[in-house]
C-alpha cells in the first residue's frame, strides 16, 4: 500500500481528537473540576505536545497551559513525562514551578496509551 500523507493526516487527526476527548474525561475524573473546568484540551501527538484551556472557578478569563512531553519506558513500564510545563499567567508559572515536584511530572500510562502518543 503506497504511503498516502492525507490519510495519515486524517488518522493522526482523528486519534488525536480521541485521545484529547479521552484526556477531558480523565482529568475530570481526577479532580480537577474541583478547580474549574476543562474548555478545550488538544493534543499534537507528532509535535508531542498537549494544550489546554482552563476556567478556573473564581476567574473571568480561561488560563492557557501547554505541554511538551515525551514518553519513556523505565522497568518495562511506560511514562508520560512533561518536558516543559508553562501557562498563560505568570503567577501560575511561578506555582507550578515552585510546588510541583520531579515526580509530578511523570505519569504512569498504559502501553497501548503511550503507543498512540
Amino acid at each position: 500500500m503506497p504511503h498516502n500523507p492525507i490519510m495519515k493526516s486524517l488518522l493522526t487527526g482523528f486519534k488525536d481528537k480521541a485521545i484529547s476527548e479521552f484526556g477531558k474525561f480523565i482529568l475530570t475524573k481526577w479532580g480537577l473540576d474541583k478547580y474549574g473546568e476543562i474548555q478545550s484540551l488538544s493534543l499534537q501527538s507528532e509535535k508531542k505536545r498537549i494544550d489546554a484551556t482552563l476556567l478556573l472557578k473564581g476567574e473571568t478569563y480561561p488560563i492557557e497551559m501547554s505541554v511538551d512531553y515525551r514518553i519513556e519506558t523505565i522497568v518495562d513500564q511506560k511514562f508520560l513525562i512533561a518536558d516543559q510545563v508553562s501557562f498563560s499567567r505568570e503567577w501560575a508559572n511561578l506555582v507550578f514551578h515552585d510546588h510541583c515536584p520531579p515526580d509530578a511530572k511523570r505519569m504512569e500510562i498504559h502501553s497501548m496509551i503511550a503507543a498512540m502518543l
